[in-house]
Parts: structure tokens; sequence; C-alpha cells
């Protein structure tokens, strides 16, 4: 019943996908592309009525005196007064930069043990939003592999690798199961709230659930992600520090998730070059157990404004051009509120391309993973060492490729794939579905 509902699930994001993906197709067709060449949304000009003074009545002045309008000669014989210019129509002020695109956060891809990323759905620029994510992980690696000593430890007792599994399986521990490769379904949720123009707090919380007999589904340790933006020019550049917290959470025996509670300090930008979204950013990981990994990440995306229709408003996402204290924050109250509102279509379509490093800091190697037991009865007594270890595959480059499309000044959807580029892989495919809302 788990599996049913889990690919059903599924089914309905890949549908929902697709189903957008169509409307974007059909509004490309109806003669709505528009390649924009204007560097981002403007804001919404105000509309101002020039002051005119109006003309006296004749009934209203003394009698032989004449009208008199805006500009005339108020004396016999004297030149006429120029008029007074009329005020020009305030010109729509420069966008903030990461207008629009601020939704736009880079789409990630799935990490090791199921852990959160800096990267995964984060932008550099503080904002009001919810989100909702799912990701599907084909023949995801647990990193899982026999102990040498427990393999060392058989063979000095005449058990060959075979006899060994077949151990373990009558102990009811599924070895050959554990140490294949799974289908992994990601259930993502979070908020981020911008608690003034350059800080905010995201927290984010997700279940996973894993196509295999010997493994356990669970909810991961949640995740807390601490954003101070440090820099914001006229250059449409933004630069934030960030500090992200994991924290322990209970786990079952081979749960596919780490045990132990991290930080992870870090930094992201992001820049608006026009038609071009340039983003990324980096992190360690530092755990607090011992018996854990260190690992550097990195992070750099591509996007491109493939299609904006002319005119449209924005609504002041992240912060002012100029740094801390200008412009709004969070989602604004721009034209178009909620999913589908504002111009009454699709007001942006970001295809983006991302790349992705993770790198080992020292041992790769964690005892015990995933609650196995420390030691394992092999019968008459005798007791083998920790049937399992953990390896951390030590550099892992992913390629990223999707596409945000942003529904409303509000609301954006995101969906993509990944790969990995080197033979430390982490899963062999992932797809990706991202539903954000600003408020």
């Amino acid at each position: 019943m788990k599996r049913f509902v889990t690919r059903t699930l599924f089914a309905a994001s890949l549908g929902l996908s697709l189903t957008l993906g169509s409307a974007s197709v059909a509004q490309a067709q109806h003669g709505h592309w528009h390649k924009p060449s204007y560097p981002a949304y403007q804001p919404c000009p105000p509309v101002i009525v020039p002051y005119a003074p109006a003309t006296r009545p004749p009934g209203d002045l003394p009698p032989g005196t004449a009208p008199t309008t805006p500009g005339a000669p108020t004396t016999p014989g004297a030149a006429a007064a120029p008029a007074a210019p009329m005020a020009p129509a305030a010109a729509p002020a420069a966008a903030d930069a990461g207008g629009g695109g601020a939704l736009a956060g880079m789409l990630g891809r799935g990490d090791q043990n199921n852990r959160f990323n800096l990267f995964d759905h984060m932008s550099a620029i503080p904002q009001n939003r919810v989100w909702f994510g799912f990701q599907y992980l084909d023949k995801y690696n647990s990193g899982l592999a026999l102990n040498p000593a427990f393999i060392a430890f058989g063979s000095s007792n005449l058990f060959s690798i075979d006899d060994l599994l077949d151990e373990l399986e009558s102990a009811g521990i599924s070895a050959r199961d554990l140490l294949g490769r799974h289908k992994v379904f990601l259930y993502r949720a979070g908020a981020e709230i911008a608690f003034s123009e350059c800080f905010s707090v995201a927290a984010q919380w997700q279940y996973f659930t894993v196509d295999g007999e010997a493994t356990e589904d669970g909810f991961n340790n949640p995740h807390f992600l601490f954003k101070y933006l440090l820099h914001r020019g006229d250059d449409g550049c933004a630069v934030a520090a960030t500090l992200g917290v994991e924290l322990e959470n209970s786990a079952d025996r081979f749960e596919f998730q780490d045990r132990t509670s991290a930080v992870y300090p870090g930094m992201l930008f992001y820049k608006d070059c026009g038609d071009w979204i340039v983003q990324g950013g980096t992190q360690v990981r530092i755990p607090f157990d011992g018996n854990n990994v260190r690992t550097f990440d990195w992070a750099f995306s591509l996007g491109y404004w493939l299609y904006r229709p002319p005119g449209a408003c924005d609504g002041h996402y992240g912060v002012g051009r100029h740094g801390c204290g200008h412009g709004g924050y969070g989602n604004g109250h721009g034209c178009g509120h909620g999913c589908g509102g504002g111009h009454g279509g699709i007001l942006g379509i970001i295809p983006a391309v991302e790349l992705f490093g993770k790198h080992v800091i020292g041992d790769g190697t964690i005892t015990q993973p995933f609650e196995s037991p420390e030691f394992f009865d092999l019968g008459v007594g005798t007791f083998a060492p920790t049937p399992f270890i953990y390896e951390e595959p030590r550099n892992v480059l992913d390629l990223t490729v999707g596409v945000t499309v942003l529904l409303s000044e509000s609301c954006s959807i995101s969906s993509g794939v990944s790969f990995p580029l080197t033979n430390d892989e982490v899963r062999s495919f992932e797809y990706i579905l991202y539903l954000n809302y600003g408020f």
C-alpha cells in the first residue's frame, strides 16, 4: 500500500509538470513568445496626474476683466509667460536585481544519505515563501559495504562471501538487498521567513521512502538555514552568508540517513546579467559526531529568461538595489497575487543548467552505519565484527538541467532532471519537482 501511494504521487507530480510544459508550448504557438531586450522586469509605474490650474470663469471676475488662462499675459503688453511644463510621468525605476529571478532558486540534486543541501531550491535573496518538493532517485547508492574486518574474520573461519551473506540472511539481515541499488522517493516541505531586508530563516523537513524489503522509511534530520545579505549592488549582484543547522532525529535500523547533528557554514551569490541569471555558492559540512563525514560542496547555475511578457510588473522580490534598507523584501504586493494572477498567463520561463560538486575532507568511512549491530553472532558463541561500513563517495560531480515557470508574481513551479558526471555516483538518474509560493 505504501509503494502504491508513493508511485501514485509520483505519477501525479510528473503529470502536473508535463501539463505545465504543454501550456507553455501552446502559448508559444499562439504568437505570445517574446524574447525580451530589457534587463529585468520593470516595477509598476505610479500614475501621476500633473497639476493644471483651472481657468477662472467670467462670472467670477470683476466687470471688464477678461478671463485668464495659465501662461497668458496678466497685464496689457506683457509677454506671455511660458506655460508651466507638465510634470512628466515618472519613468519606471530600475527593477530590483533578482526581480522574478529570485523565485528561480537552484533546483539542486539528491545528496548522499538523503541529506539536505544549501543549494536545494535556494537563492541568495531573502524572501517570504513556502514550498513543496518531490524527488525521485533511481538506482540510489546507499554507500553500504561489507566490513573488511568482517570478511577477514569469516575467511579465517572458512566462510566465503556468499556464506557470510547467507549467515546474515539467516539472522534476519537482508544483506544482499541492503548492498544493492534502490529507488528512493523524497517528499520535502519548507518555509522561509524574511525578518528584514537582509535576514531570513528557512526550515525544511523531508520524508523518504525506499523501494527495498530490508530498508526502513522515515523522516530525515530537519534542516534550518540562516541567511544574511552581505552585499547588494546596482549591477544586480547579491552575496549572502549562510549557516545551516541539521538536528539529529531518531532513526531505526537501516534507515538511509545520518544519525548526527551537523552545521553548514557557507555563502550564496546571485547575479542578474540582463537575460541571464548566474547564481551558486559553497558550503562545508561539519558533523558533531566524530564517526561521520566532513564535506566541501559547491554549486554553479546559469539560467536564461527564455520568455517573459513585455510590460509585466515586478512584485519586488528580494531587496532593493542599494543594499539593506531600500526596497521591499519578501514578495511584496506587486501586480498579480496568487497562482495564475497578474497578467492572466505565464509571466516567465527560465531554463537553467546547474553543476554541483561534493568532495570529502579527510576520512570518508563510517563504522556501524544506519544503526547496524556492533557485533554479529556467527553461531556457537562466535561473534564477528560489525558486518557493514559506510564509504562516502569522495568526489561527486552532478549535472542538473531544468526549467522554472513563473505562474504569477507569487507562484512558480520548477522541474528538472539530474545525472552524475563522475564514477562516484549517488544515483543513476533523478527527477525533481518543486512548487514555490511567495507571500
